[in-house]
């Protein structure tokens, strides 16, 4: 009995030593270039910067628009890498005896054939449920950039992004260590862990990666005004690197700062000194930028004057990017040798906004990279404290936008329900936010997150690009068009308030007018006899604002205009808004010098014709100064921005009840002979609506034979106003054909929905 338990106890001793044995082999012949490498680094101070999370962007109710999502994504390491079909240096051949990009092309598609063959890519394939076409190109991607010599052979590089999370878990779990693994010569057998299914093999060079991704859960809806998502690119690096911050366009800001210095007269120099409290010439662009925004607003209105305009907008957009303290130091050169031990000195969320509320409140969304110190040995190497403790990643501020889903929704079904390009904006024209600014054709932000990998992805950007209908464009602010009749509400305003013409002043309309030789035609060469101000709305004369034009001149117009928001920007919180134009003096000066100015020329401008133009945002903006009583909006789309003052009135009630006057007759009269131009798409075989509508129509000339743009500007209810909104369909025909049954759709689903109560409550 005790020889057999001495037997028993022997071989348990012996069977635990040499698993003792085995692991210090293990540890001592296998992986003994592995502990070395740790070794060595265990006296080294390091640094590691930790990416911040970029802030949500909602609606004004609280519902997602923009989000950082999950993302579990595979990479490879090109020098770990064992592929039977391809080697690193075809791919690197093939690049390099590429006449052009399209023989590139033709022989990486034919490498991505071989390698879709391959056997790891088809096993990858498999365990990951993606075609091995999809990784075949993700992977040719992959080795290009390390065979350009964008990524070392060492650095994992992402090939396939957005894996299932539970095939993702499976791959990384068979990835990670082989002595555990189950069935793959581990010091336990296969049957003990009784697996449900046949364990996935091992892809040398495979590394599973967990990263967060840009996620617009909308796809196409609200596009142009949340915009696009890139990444820094190196001058943009470079320039963080030496000033700290990510000034928009900078050289040619500069370019623009240094014309305006050469023309500078002393009396100019002298204002601009005293208020600016230091010499101008010697100022950067960011001197005065940073000088600007400690004016007040008497300061800025004398800004303004003094022809900042343009350089007082840009100190009022926040900046792309303005590094903070922990960033500044691991970008900057204190303790450069000791943190580029452990990373490259660059950030560690490279995204950057590149178009709409994505770019302009890129700074508040980006939030703030961390930074985790490995060895206490660090902390002690820095004299300013900062690295006295680890420092958490900041996440990016939340931002709620003023966007209403019901007007949003309702705008960009009316402008897809026919196929020109168009805008609608919908503005409260109390406050001025926006509850709709939509543009088509439109495009799905999720094409532009980074990294835009993968022939399927880079073809499809491609298409969207070469697009000539330009679905990139954000036409209700970016760009600007000749307005047409919508002209003439600010026409009939700035004629009643310079006292031009009387509100019940009559002017016959002959069915055209001839100045220089040339006839000036009504609408549709009709002639409509004696008419005053309502009837001239209701039935778009030309004739009557031709004359009420011409008594006022160009530069009378012109201070009208600017202040009531055409000719220039409208403050936005979108990047790129067009300013449009009103050709005052000052701007034929600058754009045609040699230009002879005529009364014909007062003529054009007074109809919206000529050289002016204006984006849809400020038609929407100078309606609704019409709506609220006469004063002019900011419109904006931050729904938590500071509040700020209601602007004082400019126009008059002695001004605004004649024009109001007009723009109800013009949608709600329908006499025969006298019907207003927008009548029939209101009231003429579709269902009313539960409140009046008030606006003007408007047919812009195009040159090249074109057929002209269609314009719909007005405000609802009539009686008491809630909101503003224009509608604008490119080279669409009749504004009272096209682009009035346009706002009649949007207005009739949005009565039909909850926001109904809204709007029926103010009018009554």
């Amino acid at each position: 009995m005790f020889r057999h338990r001495v037997r028993i106890l022997s071989a348990v001793l012996i069977a635990a030593t040499c698993a003792v044995l085995l692991r210090l082999a293990q540890l001592q012949l296998w992986r003994h270039e592995l502990y070395v490498a740790a070794r060595d680094h265990q006296g080294r101070p390091r640094a590691e910067p930790l990416a911040p999370k970029r802030g949500e962007i909602a609606d004004r109710d609280g519902r997602v628009l923009a989000a950082d999502v999950p993302s579990f994504d595979l990479a490879v390491r090109a020098d770990k890498l064992k592929l039977e079909a391809l080697t690193l240096e075809e791919v690197r051949e093939a690049r390099r005896r590429a006449r052009d990009e399209a023989a590139r092309k033709t022989s990486f598609a034919a490498l991505a054939l071989r390698l879709a063959r391959d056997p790891w890519v088809q096993g990858v394939a498999a365990q990951a449920a993606r075609s091995p076409a999809e990784l075949s190109d993700g992977l040719l991607d992959a080795l290009d950039r390390v065979a350009r010599g964008w990524e070392r052979p060492s650095t994992p590089v992402v090939f396939l992004h957005g894996m299932d999370p539970a095939a993702w878990t499976a791959l990384r779990a068979a990835q990670e260590d082989e002595f555990f693994a189950p069935g793959a010569g581990g010091l336990l057998p296969a049957a003990t862990f009784a697996p449900r299914h046949e364990p996935p093999a091992r892809f040398p060079g495979l590394v599973c990666r967990s990263s967060v991704r840009r996620e617009y859960p909308r796809g196409t809806y609200l596009a142009h005004v949340l915009g696009t998502l890139g990444e820094l690119q190196p001058a943009q690096l470079a320039q963080l690197r030496a000033r700290g911050t990510l000034v928009d366009r900078l050289a040619a800001r500069e370019r623009y700062w240094s014309r305006l210095q050469a023309a500078w007269t002393p009396a100019q120099l002298d204002a601009l000194r005293a208020l600016l409290a230091a010499d101008p010439r010697g100022l950067s662009v960011e001197g005065v930028l940073a000088a600007l925004r400690e004016l007040d607003e008497p300061g800025r209105r004398q800004a303004v004057a003094l022809g900042l305009e343009d350089v007082l907008r840009w100190s009022d957009a926040p900046p792309r990017i303005a590094l903070g303290e922990t960033e500044r130091f691991w970008l900057g050169e204190d303790l450069e040798a000791l943190l580029r031990r452990a990373a490259p000195a660059t950030l560690p969320d490279l995204r950057l906004g590149e178009s709409g509320v994505e770019a302009y409140y890129n700074q508040r969304l980006r939030g703030e990279s961390g930074l985790r110190l490995a060895l206490g040995a660090a902390r002690n190497l820095d004299e300013t404290g900062l690295l006295e403790r680890d420092v958490a990643a900041r996440p990016g501020d939340a931002l709620r936008l003023t966007i209403s889903e019901a007007w949003q929704r309702a705008a960009e079904g009316a402008l897809a329900s026919q196929e020109r390009p168009g805008a609608l904006v919908v503005l409260d024209c109390a406050s001025g936010e926006v509850l709709a600014l939509a543009s088509f054709p439109t495009f799905d932000p999720n094409l532009f997150v980074p990294p835009r990998e993968g022939q399927a992805r880079q073809a499809a950007l491609q298409a969207l690009l070469a697009d000539e209908r330009q679905a990139l464009l954000n036409r209700a602010s970016a760009n600007h068009y000749p307005l047409g009749s919508v002209m003439k509400v600010l026409i009939a305003a700035a004629a009643l308030e310079e006292g031009s013409i009387g509100p019940g002043q009559t002017i016959c309309c002959d069915g055209y007018l001839v100045e220089g030789g040339r006839r000036f035609h009504c609408d549709g060469a009709h002639a409509h006899g004696l008419v005053d101000l309502d009837h001239a709305l209701r039935r778009s004369c030309n004739v009557y604002f031709f004359k009420a034009g011409g008594r006022l001149g160009a530069e009378r117009i012109a201070v009208w205009a600017h202040a009531l928001g055409l000719g220039r920007r409208t403050g936005l919180d979108l990047p790129a808004e067009a300013g449009g134009v009103i050709p005052d003096k000052a701007w034929r000066a600058r754009a045609l010098p040699d230009l002879r100015w005529s009364l014909g020329k007062d003529y054009l401008l007074a109809i919206g014709q000529g050289y002016m133009n204006a984006t849809p945002l400020q038609a929407a903006c100078l309606l609704a100064s019409v709506a609220n009583g006469g004063r002019p909006v900011a419109p904006r789309l931050w729904a938590d921005a500071p509040p700020q003052a209601p602007a004082a009135p400019i126009l008059s009630a002695r001004t605004l009840d004649p024009i109001r006057k007009g723009l109800y007759e013009a949608v709600n009269v329908g006499i025969p002979g006298q019907m207003g131009t927008a009548f029939r798409a209101f009231h003429q075989g579709v269902e009313p609506l539960p409140f009046r509508v008030a606006g003007k129509t408007g047919t812009a000339d195009v040159t090249g034979n074109k057929t002209p743009h269609a314009w719909f500007a007005g405000y609802a209810p009539a009686e008491r106003p809630r909101v503003a909104f224009c509608v604008f369909v490119e080279n669409g025909g009749h504004g009272g054909d096209v682009a009035a049954p346009l706002a009649y759709r949007m207005l009739k689903e949005v009565a039909a929905g909850p926001e109904a109560s809204w709007l029926t409550e103010r009018s009554r």
